[in-house]
C-alpha cells in the first residue's frame, strides 16, 4: 500500500480538563513513528501544525482527527483517525504542499508495521503525563515564534507565530 488510513477506538474514561492535553499528545506519539531516532524511518524536522497535521519543513504528511464521545463532563471513549502519506511517488497537482515517507527517505516502507507502530503508540497515548507532554508539544509547533505571512480575506496580513 502506499497510505496508512487507520482508525482505532480507546475506550476508557477522563474528564473534560485532561481532553486537550490528550489531544496534544497524540502527534506527539505519531512524530514517534516517523521519527524514532534510528533507520530506516529516521525522518528529520518534523512539527506539529496545530490541531492536527504533522508537517516535515513546510510539507504535511500525516493528518489526526479525533471524535470524543462525551457523558457529562467525562469522555467515555475517542475514535481517532490516522491518516499518513508512506509511499506515494506523486500527489494530485490539487493538494496543497504534500510530501510523503518515501518522498523524504527514499525508501519504500511496510504499511501493516507502521500501522502497529501506531497503535504501540497509541498505548503509551494512554498514560501521557501532563507537563513533559506540553513542554515537548511545544517545541514541536510549526512556525512557532517565526514571522509569517497570511492572506486573510484578499488582504495581506503579517502574523508573529
Amino acid at each position: 500500500g502506499k497510505a496508512e488510513l487507520l482508525s482505532v477506538e480507546i475506550p476508557y474514561t477522563y474528564n473534560d480538563e485532561k481532553k486537550f492535553v490528550k489531544t496534544k499528545a497524540l502527534p506527539i506519539e505519531i512524530k514517534s513513528v516517523l521519527n524514532p531516532q534510528q533507520p530506516p524511518t529516521d525522518i528529520q524536522d518534523i512539527k506539529i501544525k496545530w490541531p492536527n497535521d504533522i508537517y516535515i519543513q513546510d510539507k504535511k504528511i500525516a493528518g489526526i482527527l479525533i471524535e470524543h464521545t462525551l457523558s457529562v463532563h467525562q469522555i467515555k471513549h475517542s475514535i481517532i483517525g490516522i491518516g499518513m502519506n508512506v509511499n506515494q511517488k506523486q500527489f494530485s497537482k490539487t493538494i496543497p504542499n504534500p510530501t510523503s515517507m518515501f518522498l523524504e527517505t527514499r525508501q519504500t516502507y511496510n504499511v501493516e508495521q507502521l500501522c502497529f507502530d501506531v497503535i504501540e503508540q497509541l498505548k503509551k497515548w494512554k498514560r501521557t503525563d501532563r507537563q513533559p507532554l506540553l513542554d515537548k508539544y511545544n517545541q514541536l509547533l510549526y512556525r512557532k515564534e517565526k514571522f509569517c505571512q497570511y492572506i486573510i480575506k484578499h488582504n495581506n496580513t503579517s502574523i508573529w507565530a
